[in-house]
Parts: C-alpha cells; sequence; structure tokens
C-alpha cells in the first residue's frame, strides 16, 4: 500500500466508528459522504473496478490512467476503514484481503460492515410497520425534529421494501401520536381538513409542529438536550427506568456522560463520581490527629487503642496532654467548701 506524505497525514481526519449498531446509520452516511469528497466512494461501492495486485501499471500510458486512480483510490478508502474502526468492525476490515488485492479490498471491506451491521439488508417488514405504528412522542420536551426525522427513516426503509406509507397515513399517524401539548395543533388541523375538505399538507404539518415545539422551549426553557430522542429505550444497564410508566423508557440523552437511555439524575458515571467523591471524603482524614494514641488518621472517638484500653481497664494520659496540668480553685462557701479544678495547658507544676 502506497504510503501517505506527511501533508497528507496532518490534514486527514478520520471519523471513528464505536461499533455499535445503534450508531452505524450515522456514522456509514458520513463516512461514504467522506468517500465521495475524497473521491474514493466508487470503489468503495463497488462502482469503479480495482486492477489487481500484480498488474503492471505504466503512469506514462494514459491507457492506465483510470486504473491506477482507482488503485490509488482504493488504497486511500481500505485505509480510511481501517482507522476508523476498532475490535469487531476491525476484524471485518482484516477479513477483506483477498487474492487480487493482498493489501486489502475497500469494496469487500464495505461490503462485511453492511452484512453486519446495516439491518436494513434484511429487516422484517411486519417488524418495522408496527415499529412505525407504536413511534409515539410520548414527550412534549423531546425535540419534535429528530422524532419527525425517524419516522421519516422508518417511511423510507419501508418503502425499500416495498411498503409505501402515502402523505395521508403518516398525518394521520402523526396528530394521533402527539402528547397533550401539541392539542392546539391537532385541532387547528382537524378545522382546516373540515374546511378545506382534504388532509393538511405533510410540510404544512411539520412546520407547524416546529413551531409549537420552539414556543414550548421558550417558555419552559428547555434546553437543546434535555431529552433528544433516542432510537433505543435502554438506560447503562440495559434495565427499564423505573420512573416511567409500564413499557415506556426514557428517550433522551444524558446531560452530563451524553449517552442515551437514561437522564441525568440516573446517570451511573455521575453516581459513581458523587459516590467517589463522598468515600474520598470520609476516608480522607491523614491530616486528622487523635487526641488519645497520638495517631493520625482517626478522631480520639474512633481510636481503636482507647476501646481496648477501656476493655483491660488500662488507664493512660492522653498524648497530646504532655503539658497538661490541672489548677484547682478552693471556694470558701458558707454552705460547703470545695475544690473547683481547671484544666490548664502550659503550666508547670503548683503546690
Amino acid at each position: 500500500m502506497a504510503a501517505m506524505n506527511q501533508d497528507e497525514m496532518k490534514t486527514v481526519r478520520y471519523l471513528k466508528f464505536s461499533g455499535k449498531q445503534e450508531d452505524w446509520d450515522e456514522w456509514s452516511q458520513t463516512f461514504l459522504a467522506l468517500a465521495r469528497a475524497r473521491d474514493y466512494a466508487g470503489v468503495l461501492l463497488g462502482k469503479e473496478e480495482v486492477p489487481r495486485a500484480d498488474e503492471v501499471l505504466d503512469p506514462a500510458n494514459k491507457a492506465h490512467e483510470m486504473k491506477i486512480m482507482n488503485r490509488r483510490a482504493n488504497e486511500q478508502a481500505y485505509l480510511a476503514l481501517e482507522l476508523s474502526t476498532e475490535h469487531l468492525a476491525f476484524n471485518l476490515i482484516m477479513l477483506a484481503k483477498t487474492d487480487d488485492l493482498p493489501e486489502g479490498c475497500a469494496k469487500t471491506a464495505w461490503n462485511n460492515l453492511k452484512e453486519e451491521y446495516d439491518l436494513s439488508e434484511g429487516e422484517d417488514k411486519i417488524e418495522l410497520l408496527t415499529s412505525f405504528q407504536q413511534n409515539k412522542l410520548e414527550d412534549a420536551r423531546i425535540n419534535v425534529t429528530e422524532w419527525l426525522t425517524h419516522l421519516a427513516i422508518q417511511v423510507t426503509k419501508l418503502s425499500k421494501l416495498g411498503h409505501v406509507l402515502d402523505e395521508e397515513y403518516q398525518v394521520t399517524h402523526i396528530l394521533a401520536s402527539l402528547p397533550k401539548e401539541y392539542s392546539g395543533v391537532v385541532e387547528q388541523a382537524k378545522i382546516d381538513q373540515r374546511a378545506a375538505g382534504n388532509q393538511l399538507d405533510l410540510k404544512e404539518l411539520k412546520k407547524r409542529l416546529k413551531e409549537r415545539h420552539l414556543q414550548l422551549k421558550k417558555d419552559h426553557g428547555w434546553k437543546d438536550d434535555e431529552m433528544a430522542l433516542s432510537m433505543k429505550g435502554n438506560n447503562k444497564q440495559g434495565q427499564t427506568n423505573n420512573k416511567l410508566p409500564r413499557g415506556k423508557y426514557f428517550k433522551g440523552r444524558c446531560n452530563h456522560c451524553g449517552k442515551w437511555g437514561h437522564k441525568k439524575s440516573d446517570c451511573w458515571d455521575l453516581k459513581n463520581k458523587k459516590e467517589g467523591d463522598q468515600n474520598k471524603e470520609k476516608k480522607d482524614k491523614s491530616h486528622i490527629k487523635c487526641f488519645y494514641c497520638g495517631k493520625m488518621g482517626h478522631y480520639e472517638s474512633e481510636c481503636q487503642t482507647k476501646k481496648r484500653d477501656k476493655e483491660n481497664g488500662v488507664e493512660r494520659q492522653p498524648e497530646n496532654q504532655e503539658n497538661f496540668s490541672m489548677m484547682c480553685y478552693k471556694s470558701n462557701d458558707d454552705s460547703e467548701q470545695r475544690h473547683i479544678w481547671y484544666p490548664g495547658y502550659g503550666y508547670g507544676e503548683h503546690d
């Protein structure tokens, strides 16, 4: 594989793939966009033929010009895949070293990734349709634009599988899947439908919903990422969020760790950090000196030496009272004589 010069290495940036199923769609589309910008999308998708590694090509021969370009594009595409993946995904890239291209075939590598992560290749039409029908905007704080985008992706996938959802069906589903905060939009859509005698335009409905969401954000002071839509309903531990009604999950991104499926208040990273800080604060007694045994790291009330001495009937002078003395004040009261003792520090002996 041809080495990249220093200038190229400084300017090229690679988008890492997490290897998680839920990240595939976004990462693959972004990677393809970069591939088009860098002129190796053709070999990646198999639209351009890459010559065998043992085929001798002459740069001076114009007939070989395209083959040389495709060979170079394949090298760049394969290198980009290598540097963008890890773990299982990286191993799938490594399996793309063929007899014709022992240094790596970008097309084969890409196909290996698609077979592993692209669910649209084998998605079940009924399951996908059911998922669409159950996809509702459960909470008004969820970004309605992201929810509508998710619906549009499902519609596109169904269309590829031969099941087309017309615009009227989509509008009906959206209007029936909104929380009470959008009731004004729903009622207005019904009024417009009765007046015009036909269904509200999908584009117009999306516009109204976005405007309503912006107004809700302004009225309630919601942050943009407070409850971004998640495609998965599990928290970090893979369990349902017990604070929500049964069968429903938190569909947002954590404002602390940035991961999907749980709130900041339920974030395990934050809880572990707080617990760690509390434990550290409790255990950090290195600067504490015991008044009984004189050792560092604990209070007198926690002193094990004092506890043992008490159990064994042993009496000892506290370590920090080396210069401790008692001063006596004699009171000549009419009723009785009494001696009152006051502790003193730094005094010598007194008669």
